[in-house]
């Protein structure tokens, strides 16, 4: 009995999570009064976790204090989508991680418990691993493409018309902004409640991964292979966090994913 005590923190926790990373999914399908009821209930249930959370474990507090940041921003975040017609992380999740970033900068309680301040630091080992996950992400994509033939004329819409010199440009604004939110939000936020719970790295790998797969079902590639490709490229991600003890690397490792990603897509699409 004690121990499933002992985990009703890391259940309530990852609730707060998915209820914060995944609700655009359920707010999509339902109607006006569903969502807005859905959306009151997740207000109270973000409310009573982060009072939980206040009172034992200031990490974990931290962490999901994001989270609530993130669900409450939603009405924006759509707002965001159906104006400027952007789809990436980088851009849609722009307001709520700043706001967060700026409250945890200035606030020395919450600047104190969080690990994703860290610069962290190379060695071979990291850049090797960077250097694998690099080739990885073409040798898939390209497998992905060559053998699945998926139908991509739903991707194409990700390419904006423009002429390739400005094209190109956007592709490495894009592979910046999304690599940053990306990162801060699961080898950083999420990454810090985790181990503010588990303690041990392999099973913080695995979770963050996992919800990090799950989180790409509408992405690229997309669907079930698509959380596949993403689960695994998150523990390779998990793996770089790991090893450096800080964001610097895994934000280079994924920076170094999304150009190859951009470009072969440009290549698949344009060519």
């Amino acid at each position: 009995m004690s121990r499933i005590k002992d985990q009703i923190p890391l259940a309530l926790y990852l609730l707060a999570a998915a209820a914060a990373l995944f609700s655009p999914y359920v707010f999509d399908s339902t109607g006006r009064t569903a969502t807005i009821a859905l959306y009151a209930c997740g207000v109270l249930l973000f409310f009573a976790v982060s009072f939980y959370f206040s009172r034992q474990n200031r990490v974990m507090f931290t962490s999901v204090l994001f989270f609530a940041l993130l669900f409450v921003s939603y009405p924006l975040i759509k707002y965001q989508q159906e104006t400027i017609d952007l789809q990436f992380p980088g851009v849609m999740f722009a307001v709520p991680v700043l706001v967060y970033f700026s409250l945890v900068v200035l606030i020395k309680k919450l600047r104190s418990s969080v690990s994703w301040l860290r610069i962290g630091s190379f060695d071979i080992i990291t850049v090797l691993l960077i250097a694998v996950m690099t080739v990885l992400t073409g040798a898939g994509l390209l497998g992905w493409v060559f053998l699945l033939k998926p139908d991509l004329d739903t991707f194409k819409v990700m390419l904006p018309s423009w002429k390739l010199p400005l094209l190109v440009l956007g592709g490495f604004g894009f592979a910046l902004t999304n690599s940053l939110v990306e990162e801060f939000m699961y080898r950083g936020v999420l990454w810090d409640g985790l181990s503010g719970h588990i303690g041990k790295p392999l099973p913080v790998i695995l979770v963050q991964a996992g919800l990090f797969g799950i989180w790409h079902f509408r992405g690229f590639p997309g669907g079930a292979v698509g959380i596949i490709m993403v689960f695994v490229w998150g523990i390779f991600l998990g793996l770089v966090r790991e090893r450096s003890k800080g964001m610097i690397a895994p934000i280079v490792s994924h920076i170094c994913a999304d150009l190859t990603i951009f470009f072969m897509l440009l290549l698949v699409l344009k060519g």
